[in-house]
């Protein structure tokens, strides 16, 4: 199998965090198991885009639409993928039901869309680079450039600022105030939506440049070496390379020549 024709920020954060799980995903092919947490963001992203579709066209979804469409597109993305309809669908139902009437009630009044989901093919460097902006809105006199997690915790301090996929975002949209954003709803017992925001300097870019031609030279050689199964000091499992945080573990584990 070939490599593909454009590298993602998703792509090299994978590659990153190890070049074996990169092999098998993108250049063998093989998907890993889905799991209930991925799952439940596409379904929370897919709401949002609907929604801000929607608010461009003045007929927004309200709060009660919002958690329906939610609710149905989680069972949609559990029949896709194939996964079991249980205690995890319920919870991801009811996380997700929990936190959108805080986005609403705390950031949806002050969004005003520009575009949703706009596809971007713009190279960093010599390397051909795919990307698709979750929002750009409009603030004063000024753009932002937005992207939604629905995660289990709240950023951390400067997460956007560490982004590679907003300085991405960022560059390929072109707005020159590089102003941009992580609007965060949590999956916590007690529902937050957490907005980090930063404006993209040229370091950034720089560093994003670097971290893309580095990534991309080393596809290029085709090797693919696996994570530690060790932590940085060696004295317990690594937060990557465990079986229950890479679905690739067996496969690798027991083929060291890695993926073709």
């Amino acid at each position: 199998m070939s490599p593909p024709d454009f590298l993602s920020i998703s792509q090299v954060r994978t590659f990153l965090r190890c070049p074996r799980q990169w092999g098998y995903r993108y250049l063998s092919g093989y998907k890993e198991p889905p799991k209930w947490v991925m799952k439940a963001g596409t379904a929370m992203d897919d709401t949002l885009t609907v929604h801000n579709r929607g608010k461009m066209e003045g007929k927004g979804l309200n709060v009660s639409s919002a958690q329906d469409f939610y609710r149905d597109r989680v069972r949609q993305v559990a029949e896709e993928a194939g996964l079991p309809k249980g205690e995890d669908m319920a919870a991801v139902v009811d996380d997700g039901t929990k936190a959108l009437p805080v986005y609403f009630r705390e950031v949806d009044p002050v969004i005003e869309p520009l575009t949703v989901q706009q596809q971007v093919t713009v190279p960093v460097g010599d390397v051909p680079m795919l990307g698709y902006v979750d929002l750009v809105r409009k603030a004063g006199d000024h753009n932002i450039v937005s992207d939604y997690k629905f995660a289990g915790r709240a950023p951390s301090r400067g997460a956007a600022a560490s982004s590679l996929q907003l300085a991405y975002y960022s560059l390929a949209v072109g707005d020159s105030s590089g102003h941009v954003d992580l609007i965060v709803l949590t999956r916590t017992k007690t529902p937050q939506v957490v907005t980090d925001s930063h404006f993209v300097t040229k370091r950034d870019t720089d560093t994003l440049g670097r971290i893309v031609k580095q990534t991309a030279k080393r596809i290029a050689s085709r090797v693919f070496p696996m994570a530690s199964p060790e932590n940085e000091w060696g004295n317990g499992p690594s937060s990557v390379c465990n079986p229950e945080r890479c679905g690739y573990w067996n496969r690798c584990r027991g083929r060291e020549g890695g993926p073709e």
